[in-house]
């Protein structure tokens, strides 16, 4: 028998992972792709900026990384919503106060009808497979973010945006990931 010791990194990238997901969020909101291609056209393009400032967010699991993540969204102003597989645990969150409302499985439809971004956090296992599936994605709202911060599943996160609602959904390549608006 080996006395070889095995660990894991819980929490270990949870504040990186966090800013990712503000980054994401704002990406998104700031309509950073049209700003791109409006600099490269060399076209004045005037709109308003929406901001994220009592927007609302929905985190599908709500571990270490959904944990600080909130706490970010709350500098923003934010809303947010937690999806858990033991609502009951929310009574033992750290901070309960990040959180407007926990929901359990059977709820996750509310979460995400209500949701602006929606971001999965879950680890990749036999019971998380396709937790995110059509039915999912036909709850939120055609204009949602979606942002997997999936892990053990082999793939990079995925960004997409529902908007238009007829985006298709694709796990990205190793080298590749998915940024659609």
């Amino acid at each position: 028998a080996s006395k070889l010791a095995v660990s894991n990194g819980r929490s270990a990238f949870s504040k990186s992972l966090a800013e990712y997901a503000l980054m994401a969020m704002l990406h998104f909101n700031k309509q950073v792709p049209r700003c791109q291609q409006n600099r490269l056209d060399k076209k004045w393009d005037k709109f308003t900026m929406d901001v994220i400032e009592g927007k609302t967010v929905g985190f599908v699991g709500y571990g270490s990384i959904a944990q600080h993540t909130a706490k970010l969204a709350k500098a923003f102003g934010m809303r947010s919503l937690a999806l858990r597989r033991n609502p009951e645990k929310a009574k033992d969150d750290p901070e309960p106060a990040l959180v407007a409302a926990t929901y359990g499985l059977a709820d996750a439809a509310t979460l995400y009808q209500q949701a602006d971004f929606v971001v999965c956090s879950l680890p990749g296992t036999a019971a998380t497979t396709n937790f995110i599936n059509a039915a999912a994605f036909a709850a939120m709202k055609p204009t949602a973010v979606f942002i997997s911060q999936a892990f053990n599943t082999g793939w990079l996160p995925l960004l997409v945006s529902m908007a238009p609602p007829t985006n298709a959904v694709h796990p990205p390549t190793a080298s590749t990931c998915a940024c659609a608006n």
